[in-house]
């Protein structure tokens, strides 16, 4: 696919990549492996793409516009709309990396099936020659270990850091731990017992999906981008992943009648051309990125107090018409900034506003401030990974993780048209709703509470 020529028809190549997709209405929704669609939320507000229509008609407080390119370089960590992005992503790769392997594990311990295979794709069976159907069932086991213990996938974003050799601004790490605890000398691993032929297939099999995928610098990307670079070292570094991934579902997605859809990678020229949608809309909450992590602590810890309570009679938040005010009008608020361009919606749309009372919300780690009168309200319920901006999917990374429900053993999904064994969709697994705790393993997963 060509470069686009929005930065909307960007940001939808962007959402497809992450299988996601743009409504007729213009929100946004998530497409899990399998066809369910939800809805598609960061804490707990609706993502919405901001289109000229939606641009007019504003966002209150129940939407949440797609815009990562707003993010402020001068931000030390990544804004909530790309921290779901993250976990999203996370899920996506942990269901293609997991799926190829038990697929391809499967009909390398059933003998009676290689015969079937074309010979260009029988080539890994003389990399795994002791499998068998035991070891399908100790790998099953294994993922799922994996998961909970925060060990299949680390994916997280650093401030800074060495690539190659080289310093870069951004840096977006992906790699696999579970491979570097089947090389050790035990034969317990993140508690499953295996055999030592079964640590030998596993590796290898593992090896072969995502070679050198224990190094951290394999599939990871750097960035010195002055615009977006959080963004762009994570884009980068997902494509590394998602090429390995797509090249392998090509390759056995027929033979192995597996019906994976391939990662839609279609925004890697865009993502060439950054430069040219900078600047093309105003910034939104939720884009702009974290403080440092000390501020970010001192924040949570100590959260400041609105001076009242916001009255439900105000506007709803950016892009809203005015209303008359019941009291005088205080002093024009100063002009919000916002990254290099420090224009606002109104100044985009050339609307000349009479001046609003703004109360102060409670700062959740964002040193601007907006209107949000859902702040009064408790959290929302934790579900997916989507309504915590630090919450993970339960991979090995700085932020907490969720673990996954409890699942009985399953055999490889759609392997030769045969149908999962298990309850619900395998990508479940990957999306279990509540932190993870330090001690105990993670809590029971509510379906009731879940969502995206």
């Amino acid at each position: 696919m060509s470069k686009a020529s929005t930065i909307q028809g960007f940001y939808k190549q962007v959402l497809a990549g992450l299988s996601h997709r743009v409504e007729d209405d213009d929100l946004i929704s998530f497409v899990e492996p399998g066809g369910k669609v939800r809805p598609a939320t960061v804490e707990g507000r609706r993502l919405v793409l901001p289109t000229k229509a939606r641009l007019k008609d504003g966002f209150d407080d129940e939407l949440q516009p797609f815009h990562p390119i707003a993010e402020n370089i001068a931000r030390k960590g990544a804004s909530p709309v790309l921290a779901t992005m993250q976990r999203t992503a996370r899920a996506l790769i942990a269901h293609q990396f997991t799926t190829l392997a038990e697929n391809l594990l499967a009909v390398a311990a059933e003998p009676s099936l290689h015969k079937d295979l074309p010979p260009d794709c029988s080539e890994y069976l003389k990399k795994v020659p002791q499998a068998d159907k035991k070891c399908l069932q100790n790998f099953q086991e294994l993922v799922k270990k994996a998961i909970a213990k925060n060990a299949l996938i680390t994916l997280y974003l650093k401030n800074g850091g060495k690539l190659q050799g080289e310093k870069v601004n951004r840096l977006c790490v992906i790699r696999f731990p579970i491979m570097d605890h089947l090389e050790s000398d035990d034969t317990n691993i993140l508690g499953v017992e295996l055999r030592k032929k079964d640590k030998k297939t596993i590796s290898a099999l593992l090896h072969y999906i995502m070679p050198f995928g224990d190094d951290p610098e394999e599939y990871s990307a750097g960035s010195n981008s002055k615009v977006a670079p959080f963004l762009d070292a994570f884009l980068h570094a997902y494509l590394k992943v998602g090429k390995q991934l797509n090249k392998l579902v090509h390759r056995y997605n027929k033979p192995l009648a597996m019906e994976m859809e391939q990662l839609d990678l279609h925004y890697e020229e865009s993502l060439n051309h950054l430069n040219d949608y900078y600047d093309k809309l105003p910034s939104f909450r939720g884009n702009e990125g974290s403080l440092s992590k000390d501020e970010e602590e001192e924040a949570t810890a100590a959260p400041a107090q609105p001076t009242q309570p916001v009255q439900p009679t105000q506007p709803p938040g950016y892009g809203s018409h005015p209303q008359q005010p019941t009291t005088p009008p205080p002093p024009p608020p100063q002009p919000q900034q916002s990254g290099k361009s420090g224009m606002s919606l109104d100044e985009f749309l050339g609307r000349n506003r009479q001046p609003q009372q703004q109360t102060p919300p409670p700062n959740y780690g964002y040193s601007q401030p907006v209107q949000q009168p859902m702040y009064n309200q408790p959290p929302s319920q934790p579900g997916y990974g989507y309504n915590q901006p630090q919450a993970g999917y339960g991979y090995n990374q700085p932020q907490p993780g969720y673990g996954p429900p409890p699942q009985p053993p399953v055999t490889a999904a759609g392997m030769f048209g045969g149908p999962p064994q298990q309850q619900g969709h395998p990508f479940d697994q990957f999306t279990g709703g509540g932190p993870a705790q330090p001690q105990g393993g993670p809590p029971p997963w509510n379906p009731s509470t879940s969502r995206l």
